[in-house]
């Protein structure tokens, strides 16, 4: 008897459940507040100075505008590398549903040409078969290294 081995079917792709989109938001957002914090800092080293105030209140105001300014400065640079992650991550997190989708549809592909293979194998007649066996097999082989590809790359 002859007989042609149809290769297994893929495993099923798990699901994704990202909002790359919301990362991205977030990461924005965070950029905008960096550049209030950059506002703050230019608004204390330039117009908010009163230079022509003079007395103890005035060097009180200068010294706590100056902390003020300073402090605005490092929270806008700290703040914008945070946002530059934030928003790194977000196009990773894209990516990774982009192969994602990828592979969910390459997955439909195998299922299909798995399915045409068996139809293929089932329709051929007795007296046939001698004939189609290698040629049914050689597909069977190359569906079986596209589903052994697939499996690789579902598991990383």
């Amino acid at each position: 008897m002859i007989a042609v081995r149809l290769p297994a079917a893929p495993s099923v792709m798990p699901s994704l459940n990202v909002a790359p989109g919301a990362v991205e938001d977030c990461g924005l957002r965070l950029r905008a507040a960096c550049a209030r914090l950059d506002d703050l800092g230019t608004f204390v080293a330039g117009p908010a100075r009163l230079t022509g105030w003079t007395g103890a209140s005035a060097g009180a105001y200068r010294r706590a505008s100056t902390a003020m300014g300073r402090g605005a400065d490092a929270m806008s640079l700290a703040l914008r590398r945070v946002a530059a992650r934030v928003l790194e991550h977000a196009a990773t997190l894209t990516a990774l549903a982009q192969q994602h989708d990828d592979l969910v549809r390459r997955s439909g592909v195998l299922v299909e040409g798995i399915a045409g293979l068996r139809r293929d194998v089932a329709a051929a007649t007795p007296d046939r078969i001698v004939d189609l066996a290698p040629v049914l097999q050689a597909r069977s082989d190359a569906v079986a290294g596209h589903v052994a590809s697939y499996e690789d790359l579902r598991r990383r």
